[in-house]
């Protein structure tokens, strides 16, 4: 079985198995709106597309300052100047290499589990020091260390980060070495880190093997049936794939774009976003 899965996917199979089978096997566009307010919602995901790109392009040496604050965007202005204010001055000053945008993956069960960093540094240590740009509303840090976006970037980094270091070394580093740390641009003072241990390494190895396993179970039935509905019809309200299961067809109120657990996949397919001039 040829089979990738990034958190996201996790994600949204652990929150609707029919909602994954809807998305990730059988590719199905995106039918009906996601919010009651759908071009705000769509202003919200490319404004926060704008803001990680301005980020790459920023660690790639360009100065990208003054075309930010030539937009008419405050919001985004104000993002990035909370940016060159508080998070490039909680990042290692000079680290012995650092990757924008990078990914990095494992095979778990014969399954390609793959984590996308927006950004990645190895200190002269050997530490490995993940940072994730948030502009959603912030969430507490036990909230975000349960996400599986926090168990499979700090698994893989763990497994693979040696990869990473200058010259790369044996693939694998110690999970006390790994660090993520999540920066919202509404709140740019108070970062999220969160720390990792060989404890909670194999913890993430026992989820993520169960998932897998069970996911991989479904997918060799190969009948959509076994793809059951979600019971938390909450959860339908905003979820783009209602119509197919004949469970409401006016779409919820707003709501914030990164606690959609898709979000990298919409913001992917949005017309015209490859080709943004910012």
């Amino acid at each position: 079985m040829d089979l990738t899965l990034s958190q996201s996917a996790i994600d949204t199979y652990q929150r609707c198995p029919r909602r994954y089978y809807l998305r990730y096997v059988r590719g199905l566009d995106w039918p009906a709106p996601l919010t009651s307010s759908e071009l705000d919602f769509e202003q919200a995901m490319r404004r926060g597309e704008h803001f990680h790109l301005l980020i790459q392009q920023q660690s790639l040496g360009m100065d990208v300052t003054p075309m930010v604050e030539a937009s008419d965007d405050e919001i985004l202005r104000n993002w990035w100047h909370s940016f060159l204010d508080h998070a490039r001055t909680q990042m290692p000053a000079a680290p012995q290499a650092q990757y924008t945008e990078v990914e990095l993956a494992v095979t778990i069960e014969g399954v390609t589990v793959v984590a996308k960093f927006d950004h990645l540094a190895i200190e002269e240590d050997g530490r490995v020091i993940i940072f994730d740009w948030k502009t959603g509303t912030p969430r507490a840090d036990e909230q975000l260390a349960r996400t599986w976006q926090s168990v499979v970037y700090q698994f893989v980094a763990t497994e693979r980060g040696g990869q990473l270091q200058q010259p790369a070394k044996s693939p694998k580093v110690e999970a006390t070495q790994v660090q993520l740390t999540y920066w919202h641009a509404r709140d740019a003072q108070q970062p999220v880190r969160l720390p990792y241990d060989d404890q909670m390494h194999e913890e993430g190895r026992r989820r993520l093997t169960t998932v897998i396993a069970e996911m991989k179970g479904l997918i060799e039935c190969d009948q959509e049936a076994v793809f059951v509905h979600t019971p938390n019809e909450g959860e339908c309200r905003h979820c783009p794939y209602r119509s197919y299961c004949e469970r409401g067809q006016e779409a919820g109120g707003e709501m914030e774009p990164e606690m959609l657990p898709d979000v990298e996949e919409m913001m992917k397919n949005l017309d015209g976003l490859d080709d943004l001039d910012l």
